[in-house]
């Protein structure tokens, strides 16, 4: 087993386009319908008993890091704040798209 590729996860909320992801979340396409439920389930559906702890440890650390890195130069200057909001979003019991 293997995670989805990095390009698959990368939110494109300042790209035109249809905001979809490549591989669905439990069912779920559309990226700012995900919500933290949907990704427990998927993380149950490939066998991991802690899926939940799993999730929200990794949410809290996407979170910190955006906080306290530093993006490169050269990245979209909202890529951070988007990244942040989403996983807020999430945390908080919304969707990515704050529903």
């Amino acid at each position: 087993m293997t995670l989805s590729p990095a390009y698959d996860m990368v939110p494109q909320a300042h790209q035109s386009n249809d905001g979809e992801v490549a591989l669905a979340v439990a069912g779920e396409y559309r990226h700012a319908a995900i919500a933290l439920d949907h990704l427990v389930k998927e993380g149950r559906a490939w066998g991991l008993a802690t899926a939940a702890d799993l999730v929200e440890e990794t949410l809290a650390t996407v979170l910190h890091l955006t906080r306290s890195e530093t993006p490169h130069p050269r990245a979209d200057p909202g890529l951070a704040h988007n990244i942040a909001r989403f996983t807020s979003n999430l945390l908080t019991g919304h969707t990515i798209g704050g529903e």
